[in-house]
């Protein structure tokens, strides 16, 4: 995005009033150590999104932004490929339309790859996208905007959470380290009196 990112103070976070709140605990995980994450509607629910995706990003890719389509896997289309992170496809831009409005918002922008690349090296197989048109393009976006990625992923959890196999076999963690690493962002964040990045 070319416009600088607005934050909104960890402790004014509200919930919506639709879809209902839910915890992290229920949206994926319904027993085992994830228990410790039962969330309040607002921040904790916020928060917690957050904790998951970390868990599920080491799960999808191992933590490299740059990640291209599973190998072991024929989706070599450009609507099928995975990529990224999050090792999305662009199929999946129809499950909510705000998932079609942050693809064009991002078009073009590498916000936080600086960030992300930090200790992660990728090679030529990696950075290789798959088709052409829409779904070349997405594989690009996803891999170069680590912040793309990491939206996209939040918003798709609540629509296609089935598409994770991570998620499904509830192998993708939920870290009371990183909920902690979080806790202290938000409250560095609202000590600070933050608003702009």
């Amino acid at each position: 995005m070319s416009e600088q990112a607005r934050l909104t103070p960890c402790s004014t976070v509200q919930p919506v009033s639709r879809p209902p709140p839910v915890s992290a605990q229920g949206l994926v995980f319904p027993k085992g150590p994830s228990r410790q994450f039962r969330s309040s509607p607002g921040v904790d629910v916020l928060r917690h999104l957050f904790v998951l995706l970390t868990g599920l990003g080491m799960r999808e890719s191992s933590r490299k932004f740059c990640e291209g389509r599973d190998t072991s896997a024929n989706n070599t289309g450009a609507d099928t490929a995975e990529a990224g992170l999050f090792q999305v496809s662009y199929n999946s831009i129809g499950a909510h339309f705000l998932l079609a409005t942050l693809f064009d918002q991002y078009k073009g922008s590498t916000d936080l790859r600086d960030i992300f690349e930090e200790g992660v090296s990728c090679g030529n197989d990696s950075w290789k996208n798959w088709g052409t048109g829409a779904g070349n393009d997405f594989q690009d976006l996803t891999k170069n905007c680590p912040a793309f990625a990491v939206e996209y992923a939040a918003l798709a959890l609540r629509k296609i959470r089935r598409h994770w196999g991570p998620i499904n076999n509830k192998t993708a963690e939920l870290k009371p380290e990183c909920d902690d690493l979080f806790k202290s962002v938000c409250a560095f964040i609202d000590s600070n009196g933050i608003t702009e990045v």
